[in-house]
């Protein structure tokens, strides 16, 4: 089994700290919803961004969408030999029940995303909680493998053939637009690879990661 995690992703209700900011007064009006409803995004945000820690770092739910859907796409995750975890910048984890197909129109996703993380019940999502290091832990993960433009440039049959000998394999994605891991993520990875000399978006990342993971498990 096959263990996706995005990491300190991008995908979070707009903060208290700038719920009386003008743009997000007004988009929260927009849709008829308190600020604390809506998702912070840089797109609508990003002047009230600018108060914000690691502001740079947040506000990107399209990114994360765009990644959810390059996961779920793939015959590794169709066929339930793969999981998904969404590990937020706030340190709360969406885990997403097998073989679920999340909404490829962004406007819904936005929507799916703004109910279950205001806390409302949604039978095949389960939001919890939770620290990086106690997501990690809660899987049971033999082999953490980050990746990053900042890791060991390697070919995918270099990293397959070190580290892909577990049971329960984690690969570690950044769900965020720009900047590293935090020491938090970076204590649990056992190895940091790239695949690339160039800075790579995270769907790319990911699609190019499990293509290789099928192809080499064969």
């Amino acid at each position: 089994m096959l263990y996706i995690v995005l990491a300190e992703s991008a995908l979070e209700l707009v903060p208290q700290q700038i719920w009386n900011e003008r743009s997000v007064l007004a988009s929260a009006k927009s849709k008829g919803k308190h600020p604390s409803q809506i998702l912070l995004d840089r797109s609508l945000h990003h002047s009230a961004m600018l108060r914000l820690k690691d502001g740079l770092k947040r506000g990107r739910p399209d990114l994360v969408h765009q990644a959810v859907l390059a996961v779920t796409g793939t015959p590794a995750y169709l066929t339930g030999d793969l999981r998904l975890y969404i590990h937020t910048y706030v340190n709360l984890v969406i885990e997403v029940a097998e073989k679920t197909r999340l909404p490829k129109s962004y406007f819904r996703f936005q929507g799916l995303m703004e109910k279950v993380l205001s806390g409302q019940k949604e039978e095949l999502l389960k939001v919890r909680e939770m620290s990086f290091k106690e997501l990690i832990e809660s899987i049971g993960a033999e082999m953490v493998i980050g990746f990053s433009r900042r890791g060991v440039l390697m070919k995918p049959e270099e990293w397959f053939s070190r580290y892909m000998q577990r049971d329960k394999t984690v690969f570690v994605v950044g769900g965020f637009p720009r900047g590293g891991f935090s020491q938090d993520v970076l204590d649990q990875l056992k190895v940091i690879i790239a695949i690339h000399e160039m800075p790579l978006e995270t769907h790319v990342v990911l699609a190019r990661v499990i293509y290789d993971y099928e192809r080499l498990r064969r």
